[in-house]
């Protein structure tokens, strides 16, 4: 989609988003037809990332062993690294995945002798998680990867967008994740 075709659409929408406001969310005035079709195609664009990224996360990638990892699995290592004595249920919260997901994803990480399960002196059912010193190697070479992979990225960016947008997108998802989370608040 060109920019004055998306800009228009924009300009469809947030028009109307104004009207709905004031109105009540009567549509009387307002073509329903109109404004879905506008709300569709500006956040076409946006499913399309979140598919293409949903896909990219879970593509696999050698992390300086022969076994290759999902984005999330070996994030979670890190996330472990880093937070030392984490339990599964704070994964579940941090990550915003159900209890069975992680428990794959630390199965499969405990399976390649990357992970520890400690039972906690307070509670022995309560399982805390430590990386090991071959979890520390994988790290390593994950965040190696991730700087080069991050830093392709926004160079490829930068030759289509400038810096400021680049900045602008990641304000925008930064306040998106807050009004999803919210949601997620209120509704489970």
């Amino acid at each position: 989609m060109d920019n004055d075709k998306f800009n228009e659409l924009l300009k469809i929408l947030f028009n109307n988003i104004s009207d709905i406001k004031s109105k009540g969310f009567e549509f009387s005035e307002i073509s329903v037809n109109e404004v879905f079709h506008s709300i569709n195609n500006v956040y076409s664009e946006m499913y399309k990332f979140v598919l293409l990224y949903n896909d990219y996360i879970f593509s696999t990638h050698s992390y300086g062993v022969d076994i290759k990892f999902s984005m999330i699995e070996v994030h979670t290592l890190t996330y472990i690294e880093d937070n030392p004595g984490i339990t599964s249920t704070e994964l579940v919260e941090y990550w915003h995945k159900s209890k069975s997901s992680i428990s794959q994803i630390l199965k499969r990480l405990e399976e390649h002798k990357l992970i520890r399960k400690e039972a906690s002196v307070k509670n022995k059912r309560f399982k805390l998680l430590y990386v090991t010193e071959k979890g520390k190697k994988v790290n390593e070479e994950h965040r190696k990867f991730d700087i080069v992979d991050v830093s392709k990225t926004l160079n490829s960016l930068q030759e289509k967008v400038s810096k400021d947008d680049i900045s602008s997108f990641f304000k925008v998802i930064n306040a998106y994740n807050e009004v999803i989370l919210k949601d997620f608040e209120i509704n489970n």
